[in-house]
């Protein structure tokens, strides 16, 4: 897995410029233990609503309760991310 950007240095302030134009979000990050799995806590950056995403390798990602495989999260997330195409390709 890659290595996680430190969101401390701003997770507890609202209001962050990212630099083009938007807010930083605040994300949280929980390690798994014997009944959940890791866990991202993602707050808006200008607000307080907020987005859990439960992930594992074995049983793939589950988003605010919508489960799925990770190659299906990529095929419904990548085309918003990337919406020139210029992604990485994971055929």
């Amino acid at each position: 897995m890659p290595k996680r950007t430190n969101f401390k240095k701003y997770n507890k302030k609202l209001c962050v410029d990212d630099g083009e134009g938007g807010w930083k979000l605040r994300v949280y990050h929980r390690s798994a233990n014997r009944k959940t799995c890791d866990r991202l806590l993602i707050k808006c950056g200008d607000c307080h609503e907020k987005i859990q995403v439960y992930y594992d390798d074995t049983y793939g990602i589950e988003i605010e309760g919508v489960n799925a495989s990770i190659a299906e999260w990529r095929r419904v997330l990548l085309p918003i991310l990337y919406p020139k195409g210029d992604g990485p390709s994971f055929d």
